[in-house]
């Protein structure tokens, strides 16, 4: 229902955050701001909410900016920098008078205004609807604007983020970055996790040591957060392209590990968000495939000997189009026509593969009866089996081994006797002599590896299966970072506004 979708984001840089953390170097600050934003939005995206096994891709995107350069500034209307601490409901309730924020999602504020109570973050938590007998209460606060009825010039979908402590230290960075991905969390109707699911990312307290699971959303909070979008995620814009760190194999992507914790915890032969090459294989580690790409790669991160079955996987992960050259080798046996890969069953005779179905992959009456898969390619309108095409192309010519040599090119299958087992070789001779032309032609029973377009599948009742794309973790874990878990520099608490809207109501 709600798949790959993105909430936009109205972003604030008070003058003290600019000034005192950033000596008002404005590209240091927008630069500090959009990486805290990157890594949310991969937390967010690498989310499975509705638990259906597959990442929900739901993240941010910035629509609107300002720096407020001065504290004079006409659009400066938020509480005026103090060194003392203040509460930080008084700055958000100033900063959801900005009009902007009926344009966003939500609206984020960033400040170095130290709150009381070592408060990090605050935001208005989006509550359902209720109705019942006697109380009806509208979905409020949080994602998408909600104004209240008392005063219409007040925008709900607004947080705040504050990296300066009342003791003037500084808020450590990855502290920064859980309070921001938190509040965002409320934002999209996360409550505080209760004792049932402790040390995840809407604890009331930052943890004092740092590790992975501070940064997921609890099997608590995720049905919040669906039912959430669900009852107000109104505002939620497709989101366009791929997005390498959301857990999701998407185009141009080899694999996807998730957020660079998860990559560096449980996935050494994929390159993380970030990296040069991201979401690729991790070649400088001399890994040679990802098991993400299917069977031909081993658990291991390396080629699988797959020989026994008539499978070659050497470089099975060349893609098309080719890089210069008309033709190239792409996938297992198979080559190039445009950007698509097809099999050399069809390639040799200049023809695209199609998809067998059992209609036309069982028109041998050699067969027993037994369903096999076969090749099939595109031939005069129809898809048929490659050895029928040839079949027919051999009773027009009586000089077939010339006419094939002539018309077509052919790159050869290697003539072996395992392979044998997986096919058969068929030989094509000149009626009135003069040589004669060996083709192979591949066929294998039910549950036995076949190959449609390149790609390595099971076959099933005459078709060729081929896996779901789908990210899977390697046997190989070595972390890149020896600060994958580290001690956090205090407690600090993140608030939450729970806001209602209770109106009177007598159901007759």
């Amino acid at each position: 229902i709600f798949f790959s979708k993105v909430c936009t984001l109205f972003v604030l840089i008070d003058n003290s955050f600019l000034k005192i953390l950033h000596d008002n170097d404005v590209k240091s600050a927008v630069t500090s701001i959009l990486k805290d934003i990157d890594q949310v939005d991969s937390i967010f995206r690498s989310t499975d909410f509705n638990n259906d096994g597959v990442p929900d891709n739901i993240g941010f995107r910035v629509k609107y900016m300002a720096v407020l350069e001065s504290e004079s500034s006409p659009e400066n209307i938020i509480p005026q920098y103090v060194s003392s601490p203040i509460a930080g409901q008084e700055y958000l309730v100033k900063f959801t008078g900005y009009e902007i924020l009926k344009e966003v999602c939500l609206g984020v504020a960033f400040t170095a205004q130290p709150f009381h109570n070592n408060t990090l973050g605050v935001s208005y938590t989006a509550l359902s609807p209720v109705l019942d007998e006697d109380v009806f209460r509208l979905p409020v606060g949080g994602l998408c604007d909600r104004s209240t009825l008392t005063d219409p010039t007040a925008h709900l979908n607004a947080l705040v983020i504050s990296s300066k402590l009342p003791n003037g230290k500084t808020v450590p960075a990855s502290v920064s970055c859980l309070s921001l991905a938190h509040e965002l969390g409320h934002s999209f109707g996360a409550l505080h996790d209760t004792q049932n699911c402790v040390g995840f990312l809407m604890g009331s307290h930052t943890p004092e040591k740092e590790e992975r699971q501070n940064y997921r959303f609890s099997e608590c909070s995720k049905p919040q957060v669906v039912q959430t979008i669900l009852n107000q995620g109104y505002c939620l814009e497709d989101s366009e392209g791929a997005f390498c760190g959301n857990g999701i194999i998407e185009e141009g992507e080899v694999c996807d590990c998730g957020t660079w914790r998860d990559c560096a915890e449980l996935d050494d032969c994929c390159l993380p968000r970030g990296e040069k090459y991201a979401c690729q294989v991790n070649w400088m580690k001399e890994y040679q495939c990802h098991p993400s790409q299917g069977s031909c790669c081993t658990q291991r991160c390396i080629y699988k000997d797959l020989m026994q079955y008539g499978v070659n996987c050497k470089n099975f992960e060349r893609s098309c189009p080719c890089p210069t050259e008309e033709r190239c080798s792409c996938g297992v046996d198979s080559e190039c026509i445009g950007d698509t890969c097809h099999s050399l069953e069809c390639t040799r005779l200049n023809l695209e593969e199609c998809k067998c179905t059992y209609d036309n992959n069982m028109p041998e009456a050699d067969s027993n009866s037994v369903e096999k898969c076969r090749t099939c390619c595109m031939f005069e309108g129809s898809c048929v089996s490659s050895s029928s095409i040839v079949d027919t192309i051999s009773s027009r010519n009586e000089d077939i081994h010339t006419y094939l040599k002539q018309k077509y090119s052919f790159k050869k299958f290697p003539r072996n006797v395992k392979i044998k087992k997986f096919g058969y070789y068929k030989e094509f001779c000149n009626k009135t002599g003069g040589g004669c032309t060996l083709l192979f032609f591949r066929e294998v029973k039910d549950e036995e590896f076949c190959i449609l377009f390149g790609k390595i599948g099971t076959c099933r009742k005459s078709e060729c299966d081929l896996p779901s794309i789908r990210q899977v973790f390697p046997d190989i874990i070595e972390s890149r970072t020896s600060s994958a878990s580290t001690n956090l520099a205090g407690k600090y608490f993140i608030v939450s506004l729970l806001l209602t809207l209770h109106i009177a109501c007598k159901i007759c």
